[in-house]
């Protein structure tokens, strides 16, 4: 939100630099490139009304769009004191001109003119000719925010991918290469090519291959701007991701690589001119925020490392300084993505500074109402997206907005954050405010966004209220202010009894909830958001937790398994099959598998993930249009509404972490300083593993299944963390569980074991719980 915060990058120079003999004997020479970025986007109307630039220029107030740079040279001299080098308050020192870059949109892509290269050989250099050169343009400022140390990775390069060859194509004008990265990815592609002065290459790019086998670039359109567009020839009929290389026709060739966008897309399509060759591989390069990876799994089971490389490729294409729903059709940071499935990017990533970083994006771009602060945007920053809103217009749905309070808890419990919470305190008291006067919106949102079996807004609305203000009473107990704990507690309570009230059968455990009642209303968001939010009553919750269960055992032979125009032989009648399902959204997967795993049914979790039959996982990797290797927007394949590469799925790392490996934070965790270790092992897996690098230290488990129904659990945990630890057990055998390896050795450095208790999960399970200190240990069970 330009209008708020402007962010600015410092660059340790001291290795490139070597020295000035004097201001007449200059040794270095400065050159900026500047690019259109989110701060220049053009007028494309997405979905056909939504124009960009209204919220991102005209409605923040700024002046200019006009890129813009300030910069600042600083030596530090060997007394210590600094001497300014270089600055842009003085204009007179700069010149400014064209480059070979010629468009360039974050969307579109860029065209690139090599023939140009030649006039600007050498420009960033001591001694290049700048005498044609303009002088630079004072930038007008108004209207724009505080400049701010920005405090996340940069985006940098992760690795490189040989394109390969699919398919030449020869027409009588052309050529079309077809070539596959092998999957999906955010990211840009170096190409060298020779041919004739003035010879055109085009790149197209896309997720999918149609049922012909050409490229299908439709589910990455920006926008869904598919013709015909009125705004043409100005804005194009089809908003492809794409790009343009004019060649220069020198001999050698001219080698490329486009700096000022990226794309999404696993496939691409190269056309060149009869004349024109490439001279080499295509490379591509994937991109993303370059937070540190913490964490690792392994298992036996292969599709469970598959299921991994899908949430992670996900993750990696949607981090480019925010979490974005998908990196080629809209590219926008909303709140309810990452309220859904930020713990499987805290469950892969260092996500320190970049969720710190959102709350601050959203506390920017909060609207107000009347003078005062009120509700959170649907995005931030703030692209006039408004659907269902809470509150005045601007505002997001309710599930959006509950972002702001659960993301400073997250940073709370994995990095011990107290900073952003007292930062953020009047942005977040304003929301719950908003809340208190009981605006419609509550009983208005989008819901369980995405689900194969949708619930009823009104029952989503009341459990995102009832997540709200636990998280501010968390939030304020944490900050020292026991009283308005005090008082939300109560508010939540007040919540989930009129939930319950409205919703829950008593005789049952059935929540009524579905958003389209038939047969018995139950969905799995319905079941699981109470359950796993606390919202069930104890006396209740294990029949709320049967009735969950026998909904995904009914979930068999769904219809809509596809969308679209293509394979018109099967999209039409395709449907599911038969055993367990998953039709949770966007928000209630986390709870429908977790609150599996903590009632010991995980065989049921893994059952639904491995169905190879729609709606699944599964499904999505392995069925007659496309094998997915990113989470698509959508349970059914589509072949061009829907995006293919969606985070909102992924919470399927949270369950391999927190509830096949075990390694959970604790409730009251402070940057993990208190942790659980609550396996709850599948009975397909033989064995698996994980680690995890918190503030602390690495936490690592590993479980293996011996003779005889036997379990073996080992424990690694740093210095200055507790553990409560779950060791599995059969309910008759949990007096039998033994600390120690086989030998009845004991590891090293170790705190010691506090307690012992067993804890029934049915009429054969349980876990037997005891405290730990660090050190290594191993139980057998």
């Amino acid at each position: 939100t330009y209008d708020k915060t402007v962010l600015y990058a410092v660059y340790d120079l001291s290795e490139v630099l070597d020295g000035f003999n004097s201001i007449h004997e200059p040794r270095h020479a400065v050159g900026v490139e500047l690019g259109n970025g989110w701060w220049n986007p053009l007028p494309l109307l997405f979905w056909g009304g939504l124009n960009l630039r209204d919220a991102l220029v005209t409605q923040q107030g700024r002046v200019s769009s006009e890129p813009m740079f300030m910069m600042r040279v600083v030596a530090r001299m060997a007394d210590g004191s600094t001497k300014t080098l270089i600055d842009t308050s003085s204009p007179s020192d700069w010149r400014s001109s064209g480059s070979p870059t010629i468009s360039n949109n974050i969307y579109l892509g860029e065209q690139y003119d090599a023939r140009l290269e030649a006039d600007f050989d050498g420009w960033s250099q001591v001694g290049f000719n700048d005498s044609s050169w303009a002088p630079p343009v004072v930038a007008n400022s108004s209207g724009v925010g505080t400049l701010v140390a920005q405090s996340v990775p940069p985006i940098r390069r992760q690795g490189e991918i040989r394109a390969q060859l699919v398919s030449t194509t020869k027409h009588p004008e052309n050529t079309t290469l077809l070539l596959d990265l092998g999957h999906n990815l955010a990211g840009a592609c170096r190409f060298a090519a020779r041919g004739s002065q003035g010879d055109v290459v085009y790149m197209r790019y896309g997720e999918l291959l149609s049922d012909t086998g050409a490229l299908n670039p439709l589910t990455a359109v920006a926008g869904q701007i598919k013709g015909p567009n009125p705004k043409a020839p100005c804005q194009p009929a089809f908003a492809y991701q794409a790009d343009q290389l004019t060649l220069s026709g020198h001999p050698s060739g001219d080698t490329w690589t486009p700096e000022w966008s990226w794309h999404g897309f696993r496939y691409l399509e190269v056309t060149l001119p009869l004349t024109a060759e490439l001279i080499e591989d295509v490379v591509c390069y994937p991109m993303r925020t370059d937070m540190d990876i913490v964490a690792n799994f392994t298992s036996s089971d292969p599709f469970l490392q598959d299921l991994r490389s899908l949430a992670r490729h996900t993750y990696d294409s949607n981090l480019m300084s925010v979490q974005s729903d998908c990196p080629a059709r809209e590219r926008f940071g909303y709140g309810g993505d990452p309220l859904g499935c930020a713990e499987a990017g805290l469950s892969v990533y260092d996500f320190s500074s970049f969720y710190a970083k959102r709350v601050r994006d959203f506390n920017d771009a909060q609207r107000v109402d009347q003078g005062k602060l009120s509700g959170f945007t649907e995005t931030a920053p703030f692209v006039g997206i408004s659907s269902s809103p809470l509150g005045p217009p601007g505002t997001g749905p309710i599930g959006w907005e509950a972002y702001q309070p659960e993301a400073q808890l997250w940073l709370y419990k994995y990095y011990g954050d107290t900073q952003t919470m007292i930062d953020s305190f009047n942005a977040t008291y304003a929301y719950i405010q908003l809340l208190d006067e009981s605006p419609p919106g509550i009983s208005h949102g989008l819901g369980d966004w995405c689900a194969a079996a949708p619930t009823a807004v009104e029952f989503t609305g009341l459990g995102f209220q009832y997540m709200s203000y636990l998280a501010f009473a968390n939030i304020t107990d944490i900050l020292g202010q026991p009283d308005m704990a005090r008082l939300y507690r109560e508010k939540a309570q007040h919540v989930s009894m009129q939930l319950n009230n409205n919703f829950l059968n008593t005789a049952t455990g059935a929540y009524n909830a579905a958003a389209s009642p038939s047969g018995d209303n139950v969905t799995q968001c319905g079941q699981g958001m109470a359950l796993f939010l606390g919202m069930a009553p104890e006396g209740l919750r294990d029949k709320v937790l049967d009735v969950m269960v026998a909904n995904a055992h009914a979930a068999e032979n769904m219809s809509g398994a596809c969308q679209g125009e293509s394979f018109p032989d099967i999209c039409p009648n395709m449907t599911g099959g038969p055993g367990p399902h998953m039709t949770a959204g966007l928000f209630a997967i986390k709870w429908f598998l977790l609150s599996l795993g903590d009632g010991g049914m995980n065989d049921l979790a893994y059952e639904a993930l491995s169905n190879p039959s729609f709606p699944s996982p599964k499904f999505m990797m392995s069925n007659p249009f496309s094998n997915a290797t990113t989470f698509w927007e959508s349970w059914s394949f589509s072949d061009s509404r829907y995006s293919h590469n969606h985070p909102m799925f992924s919470s399927t790392e949270v369950w391999l972490l927190q509830s096949v490996a075990g390694i959970q934070p604790h409730p009251a965790a402070k940057g993990m300083d208190h942790v659980l270790i609550k396996p709850s092992p599948p009975s397909a897996l033989e064995s698996a593993s994980a680690s995890y690098a918190t503030p602390r230290g690495v936490i690592a488990v590993e479980w293996v299944r011996g003779s005889g129904s036997t379990f073996n659990l080992t424990v690694s945990v740093p210095p200055n963390v507790r553990a409560t630890v779950h060791v599995p057990c059969l309910l008759h055998r949990c007096s039998t569980v033994r600390e120690g390896d086989e030998s009845g050795e004991r590891g090293e450095g170790r705190e010691g074991v506090r307690g012992g208790r067993v804890v029934p999960l049915s009429e054969t399970l349980a876990w037997y719980v005891v405290e730990v200190g660090s050190g290594l240990y191993s139980w057998s069970s």
